[in-house]
């Protein structure tokens, strides 16, 4: 099925790059006069002091696009400035961290409270579809499911920040899925605002590759993953007719980040260590132990977060049930995951072989030597 694209979407996505793209250069060049630089530690996956604050750029030129665009209309969907609401104290809240570190209990109470104007505002998920054999719920597990959702992918793409492009590449790609989708369903508003928040986003990726001139930081992260996150939700609603629900789509375009948290925080509460103990785990530094560069890892990423989304449309389209289709969707994004893991482990275990050969070479050459003397 063809999808038009109204000439107000390239407007808004356009124009939203272009502003980021000139704003950027300037956040960087302040906050190396600042020095509010990221340094490197024992964590990181650079090795040279780097600007931060890159989502200011990207919270400019999205909310700028936005507003242009709804700039003297009489009528609009009242969830869109309650939206714009909520991710501009989410700004303020990253804005402070990137520059005075908050704790981490009060950024999530922030979130937790954000969540629930949003949810308030009518975006919450109200149904599951029979999944589980769950389908209409009452209001209290509404909100509480929504808060938890919203706050749960907000950290997710936050915990993915961690190499160039990663996090602003797989938040483009699902902003641009959601536009079309958004499109697809007749949605303008929503549609312009995921493609405003992508424009925005590549703007910021001129930036952000190779060796990156600047990181998106608390500032982008936070914003970027609380909007995918309201967008999915409102798309449980606008994209579910015929009985047909569109929350597997949701699920495709939204695994890659929450499966990739939920594998790192299980596999340290079973070696024994606290969930919220930073370490090297997530699948991005696997990609990098492997040999991989930013980019090389960025793009592996890209394609297996493509794959998941076309493999959850696919299943919508064949109207595969709910629960089969849930089950295909994890499957592969373990074997995915799974995978990494195993090369990494037959590489490491290669190169272990290739050391003890090339030890046990030396042993015999000191044994000759000792025979010769």
């Amino acid at each position: 099925m063809k999808i038009w694209i109204p000439p107000v979407i390239y407007f808004a996505g356009i124009y939203a790059m272009f502003i980021s793209i000139l704003i950027t250069p300037f956040i960087i060049y302040w906050t190396k006069k600042k020095k509010l630089l990221d340094t490197p530690n024992h964590r990181a996956s650079h090795i040279i002091p780097t600007p931060t604050l890159g989502g200011v750029g990207i919270f400019i030129a999205s909310v700028s696009s936005i507003l242009t665009w709804y700039w003297g209309q009489m009528t609009f969907p009242s969830e869109v400035p309650v939206f714009i609401g909520t991710i501009t104290v989410l700004f303020i809240v990253g804005l402070r961290d990137d520059l005075v570190e908050i704790r981490a209990s009060r950024k999530l109470f922030i979130q937790l409270s954000l969540s629930f104007i949003i949810a308030y505002s009518g975006i919450r998920i109200t149904s599951l579809h029979g999944l589980l054999g769950i389908y209409e719920i009452n209001i209290f597990y509404q909100y509480a499911l929504t808060i938890l959702v919203i706050a749960g992918i907000t950290n997710a793409l936050n915990l993915l920040d961690g190499i160039n492009g990663l996090a602003g590449g797989i938040s483009f790609i699902n902003l641009v899925v959601f536009t079309l989708l958004f499109l697809q369903n007749e949605n303008l508003a929503f549609a312009i605002v995921a493609a405003s928040l992508a424009g925005g986003v590549l703007g910021f990726l001129r930036y952000n590759f190779n060796r990156a001139k600047i990181f998106m930081g608390d500032t982008g992260s936070l914003v970027l993953g609380f909007s995918l996150a309201v967008l999915a939700i409102k798309f449980l609603h606008v994209g579910s007719h015929n009985g047909n629900p569109s929350m597997i789509i949701v699920v495709g375009i939204m695994i890659l980040p929450v499966f990739d948290t939920i594998r790192v925080f299980v596999q340290r509460i079973v070696s024994g260590g606290s969930p919220f103990k930073a370490d090297k785990t997530h699948i991005h530094h696997l990609l990098l132990k492997l040999g991989l560069s930013h980019l090389g890892s960025s793009l592996v990423l890209y394609a297996a977060n493509l794959a998941l989304i076309g493999l959850a449309i696919i299943l919508h389209k064949t109207s595969v049930d709910l629960k089969s289709s849930m089950v295909v969707i994890v499957i592969l994004a373990t074997w995915l995951t799974e995978l990494i893991t195993i090369v990494k482990l037959s590489r490491s275990s290669g190169e272990h072989k290739k050391l003890l050969h090339i030890e046990q070479e030396l042993t015999a050459q000191n044994v000759l030597l000792k025979k010769n003397v």
